[in-house]
């Protein structure tokens, strides 16, 4: 791909096969996707993967994938909390840029990320990845250039299980993860250095203890 508005976009919302059809429109389903071996040059906006509160998209495996990121954001684009627009029609432009530099990830359960290279044309403040109401998560294989900065590569809240391996960042954010709220659990590390892993009080992350080192 080149010069795409957004490399991947899945979305649930609930629309309800037109309101003409019916007054009580309930969400479908979006389950078993699997995306692999893509390249992506100069893209706008990073890749979604959302449903509405109260539905998933369910298992989703993304695997060997290079995307090359326009980047250019600070540190206030990093806290836009994108609306939830639960029966809007399903378009990458309906949030326009994300507070993700790479990928944001809401409201998905079992979800797999292995050999993903994140490149960004600029220094860029938001994080690769941002979690929000995910269940079995699953990294292994991470890999950016030196123009990821900000608080943190990878934003997690409200995360269930999720397992991280093999994470090389090259650029200079404060720390490797950022857990925001009480709602994370069991997050497990290995072949990652815990040194400088973790988010500090201010961003009211949960305690250190969430983690699993392996």
């Amino acid at each position: 791909m080149e010069d795409v508005r957004c490399p991947i976009f899945i979305r649930l919302a609930n629309r309800g096969a037109g309101k003409q059809k019916t007054n009580n429109p309930t969400p479908g389903s979006i389950r078993n996707v699997v995306i692999s071996n893509v390249t992506v040059r100069n893209a706008w906006y990073a890749s979604s993967i959302t449903a509405i509160p109260g539905s998933y998209v369910e298992n989703v495996i993304l695997s060997d994938i290079i995307v090359n990121m326009k980047g250019v954001a600070d540190e206030k684009l990093a806290e836009k909390v994108p609306a939830e627009m639960i029966d809007s029609y399903p378009d990458a432009h309906m949030w326009k840029d994300l507070p993700a530099s790479s990928f944001f990830v809401r409201h998905v359960k079992n979800i797999d990320f292995s050999n993903i290279k994140c490149n960004l044309d600029a220094i860029d403040a938001r994080p690769l990845f941002i979690f929000d109401d995910a269940k079995d998560v699953r990294i292994s294989g991470l890999v950016s250039d030196s123009n990821v900065s900000g608080n943190a590569a990878v934003r997690l809240s409200n995360v269930e299980n999720a397992w991280f391996s093999d994470i090389n960042i090259k650029g200079t954010p404060k720390y490797l993860f950022e857990l925001r709220g009480a709602g994370n659990s069991g997050i497990h590390l290995s072949d990652i250095d815990p040194s400088g892993v973790f988010s500090d009080t201010s961003c009211n992350v949960v305690p250190q203890t969430s983690f699993i080192i392996h």
